[in-house]
């Protein structure tokens, strides 16, 4: 399987290029994408019904798993526009999160954040992840996040790395299409290590539960 128009020649941009295949992409560059969406449901039948906040939405599959009212948020006008035209009843957003939140989130009762807070610089991600933690502190809600993590150290992220891009093969992924994509995201993706994302989280408050993982790729589920 050859992913065309997929690979940028410079920085990684969720441009027309990517949105064109994203959804094809995503399954196979994500181990466990569409269960990780599917515990963020289940764990989201937990709580109250309410407004979902779906933080990087991208082309919005997972406002049209949910059986609620999402609010769709994104930088990507190109992203929005797949969003919208796959789930007409959700509210699309164009928000750079580096801002903060929009203030149409004040009302969420549950957000979610799948491999987004990893693209989102770190100085300001504890800003983020606090003004979250209030909104769900006010509302009873929580926060269900995965994103893609580093090894504590040097030899477990080489080994980490090398088994996941195994696992990109086995998708159809070439060595040069996993090569420039690992390019591409250089200082564009920035990932922590489990324990580190853990730490910062429970700081702001959060009681976190790690519910999913699979090499680099994991997810939590955060209540106040």
């Amino acid at each position: 399987m050859s992913l065309p128009n997929s690979q940028p020649s410079g920085a990684w941009v969720f441009d027309s290029g990517v949105v064109s295949v994203f959804d094809t992409m995503a399954r196979a560059s994500i181990p466990l994408y569409e269960q990780t969406v599917a515990l963020a449901y289940r764990f989201y039948r937990y709580h109250q019904p309410g407004l979902v906040a779906d933080l990087g939405c991208a082309t919005g599959y997972l406002a049209s798993v949910f059986d609620t009212e999402v609010l769709c948020v994104d930088s990507s006008v190109e992203m929005l526009e797949v969003c919208k035209q796959r789930n007409p009843k959700s509210h699309c957003v164009c928000s750079d999160l580096r801002l903060g939140l929009p203030p149409e989130c004040q009302d969420a009762r549950y957000f979610t954040m799948l491999w987004t807070a990893q693209f989102i610089p770190i100085e300001y991600r504890q800003q983020l992840f606090n003004q979250i933690y209030q909104i769900c502190k006010r509302n009873d809600g929580a926060l269900f996040i995965a994103e893609k993590i580093r090894g504590q150290t040097a030899i477990f992220q080489r080994r980490l790395v090398e088994l996941y891009h195994d696992w990109k093969a086995t998708n159809g992924y070439t060595a040069e299409e996993i090569a420039t994509k690992a390019k591409s995201l250089e200082n564009r993706l920035v990932s922590f290590d489990a324990p580190s994302l853990k730490a910062t989280l429970s700081a702001e408050g959060w009681k976190v539960e790690e519910i999913i993982r699979y090499l680099s790729f994991a997810a939590w589920y955060c209540i106040p």
